[in-house]
């Protein structure tokens, strides 16, 4: 799995190698212990794609805990979205019931979870329901803090050919936004820190959960009604 260790001040862009704030540990490879991570596994890269669940099921319960032990007190978790069909259809390496398992195991090992989430990842006509599925699944599973970013589309990517195949069809940002409008409304967990990243529109909700929710809400009001009167660029394909 794709998995950070995070402080809690740690700034997307940023980071302080003394204390390994922000780890990507390459190609799946969780450490054995906090010494073993190297500036080299360093990445400033937080759309560098989703993490996963199957280097987490490689641990038993006991590993888990020693990382614990050892220093490793938070991880962020790829969950990209609630919705089982649309990680089927992305290729992701999990589905809800296999996320729920291991997130269980990490919290009893005493290793505190974060999530990175995706919006636009259902496709158009997709977002409340999948706003619907995210907030159901964080709900119950607890995250400390959470990333969200709007989906980068490139031509490089599988995606692009589903896209041309007219399999999948991208959000608008209008979508997107009452996607994102719609999670915050429905989570009933508390939250550390929520970071929503809308690069394409430069919009950017942040927060703490319960207690910011009204002013994130009020903000991403402004910003739909925005984009309702002047219009909205197209959405960009890399």
């Amino acid at each position: 799995a794709r998995l950070y260790h995070a402080e809690p001040a740690a700034p997307i862009g940023g980071f302080q190698l003394d204390r390994a704030q922000v780890c990507f540990f390459r190609a799946g490879k969780f450490p054995q212990r906090k010494e073993d991570v190297s500036a080299a596994d360093i990445f400033a890269r937080f759309r560098s794609g989703g993490g996963g669940f199957p280097n987490i099921h490689e641990k038993s319960d006991e590993e888990l805990r020693q990382l614990y032990e050892q220093g490793v007190d938070e991880v962020y978790v790829g969950i990209e979205c609630g919705s089982d069909d649309v990680l089927e259809f992305m290729k992701k390496d999990h589905n809800s019931k296999e996320a729920y398992r291991e997130l269980s195991r990490l919290k009893k090992s005493g290793i505190a979870y974060s999530a990175h989430i995706m919006m636009g990842l259902a496709g158009e006509g997709r977002g409340l329901e999948s706003a619907e599925n995210t907030a159901r699944f964080l709900n119950q599973t607890h995250p400390k803090k959470i990333i969200n970013t709007a989906i980068f589309l490139s031509k490089r990517a599988p995606l692009y050919r589903e896209i041309e195949a007219g399999r999948w069809k991208p959000s608008s940002h209008l979508e997107n936004l009452r996607e994102e409008r719609r999670l915050i409304e429905l989570l009933d967990t508390e939250v550390e820190s929520y970071d929503g990243l809308q690069d394409p529109i430069e919009v950017r909700t942040r927060g703490s959960l319960p207690r910011d929710k009204e002013k994130m809400l009020e903000y991403l009001d402004r910003q739909i009604r925005r984009l309702e009167t002047e219009g909205e660029p197209p959405v960009p394909i890399y």
